[in-house]
């Protein structure tokens, strides 16, 4: 019988190099996958990192040029306001010389031709007027500005040339009128006015010299004015609107009241913060527009002012993201204990033609839409309430988007409710 003591000496040692060799070899060949393996993943990962390095600089960028515009902006309208502020304390100086009661300075409207706005306007009933739009071709003020010659008179002697719209509206009595041209480079560029002298008696005619050459000092602070139409609309003098056709997206969390009912308010807060900031920065990643919060809701809007290629598919997609979302928020509220049982979740959503503009105090403008769209968008939002996903859109809203989203796909199978479409949302 062969015995392991018979086998030489040197062939052992033989086998044990061999083993040796084949083991080493093994280990290199495991070592060299793995630093292969380590190089594509290495690579995948830098191929990654400069990707995501490179987006991140890019959100930098724009960062950085949003906050520069808003700094501009800001410093625009700053400027604006200090030059509107002299040339307020010029028109008293002017008035109080005059002894006049009110005053005014109408230019064009840079955005409608035909009619003169005020710039700006003191007295009893300036609040009421500012507003309003004076027609440039029957108007004494238009007289003005066209001819470049200064006029005064009576209202009640010469009431065919006097616009009576101001009055009407305001319930101001017009009596003594004297309307200065105010020349910017040869250009006569507004009208200054100024109204009723507390004696009651009618400008003469060194009146109207005297407020033809105290004018020089009122026409460029105007002329810095009117140059750029934006910046009337920094200051609210004039808003100039965007006509666009978009979809409009109404949300909100139905009997969100029980929250404040059954939790301490600061609780009850954080919780619509919570959800205002998961679904706000959803449809945000989505390509929407905020345009406003409201109460336990808001309104979303997609395609104006910023364009956006396809934006009712847009407007259906983010719909149902935020329904999911809302489902995800409602259960993590649920595993915490919050009371948040009774609460739910809609979303109307609507396309169609709109106007947007800057809307509100001067103090405080906001841009918003305004149109038959956002209405019903805010209708089908309370009738979605007694559907199964929540979500409901406009026959609109469907023709636009049909055909983008996949056969087959949830989405690409709208159900008709009535004259609208319930969009269904994955459980």
């Amino acid at each position: 019988m062969f015995a392991l003591s018979d086998i030489p000496g040197w062939l052992k040692l033989l086998g044990a190099v061999l083993g040796l060799a084949t083991t080493l070899v093994g280990v290199t060949v495991y070592l060299t996958r793995l630093r292969l393996e380590g190089t594509d993943r290495t690579r995948t990962c830098e191929k990654e990192l400069t990707e995501k390095r490179s987006t991140v600089a890019a959100l930098e960028a724009s960062v950085q040029a949003l906050t520069q515009s808003v700094y501009l902006l800001r410093r625009g309208k700053e400027e604006a306001e200090t030059v509107l502020a002299a040339l307020n304390g010029a028109l008293a100086d002017i008035r109080q010389t005059l002894g006049a009661t009110a005053d005014s300075v109408l230019i064009r409207n840079p955005f409608a031709a035909d009619t003169l706005i005020f710039l700006t306007a003191h007295g009893a009933a300036a609040d009421r007027i500012r507003r309003l739009q004076v027609p440039l071709h029957t108007s004494v003020a238009g007289a003005v500005l066209k001819s470049g010659q200064p006029r005064a008179y009576m209202a009640a002697l010469d009431p065919d040339q006097h616009f009576e719209g101001p009055d009407a509206k305001s319930g101001f009595e017009s009596q003594a009128i004297l309307c200065v041209p105010l020349r910017a480079g040869g250009e006569v560029i507004g009208v200054a006015q100024f109204l009723n002298r507390g004696d009651g008696s009618a400008f003469t005619r060194a009146d109207v010299e005297r407020a033809t050459a105290l004018g020089q000092d009122l026409a460029p602070r105007v002329r810095a004015l009117v140059a750029d139409p934006e910046t009337l609309r920094l200051l609210g003098v004039v808003a100039a609107s965007d006509q666009a056709e978009g979809s409009f997206a109404f949300l909100d969390i139905t009997a969100s009241s029980r929250l404040f009912e059954r939790l301490p308010t600061d609780e009850a807060v954080s919780l619509l913060n919570e959800y205002f900031d998961r679904v706000g920065s959803l449809a945000l990643r989505h390509g929407a527009t905020i345009d406003k919060f409201m109460g336990d809701g808001m309104l979303l809007r997609f395609n104006i002012p910023r364009a956006l290629s396809n934006y009712a598919a847009a407007a259906i997609t983010t719909a149902a993201a935020i329904q999911a979302e809302f489902r995800q928020v409602r259960s993590e509220w649920l595993r915490m204990g919050h009371p948040v049982e009774p609460l739910a979740h809609r979303i109307g959503v609507a396309t169609g033609p709109v106007v947007g503009g800057m809307i509100g105090h001067p103090q405080y403008l906001t841009y918003t839409v305004m149109g038959t769209p956002v209405n019903l968008a805010a209708h089908l939002c309370e009738q979605a309430c007694g559907t199964r996903s929540g979500l409901l859109i406009c026959p609109t809203t469907y023709e636009r988007a049909r055909g983008t989203f996949p056969d087959g796909s949830a989405l690409a199978a709208l159900q008709q409710q009535g004259e609208s479409f319930e969009v269904p949302v994955p459980a």
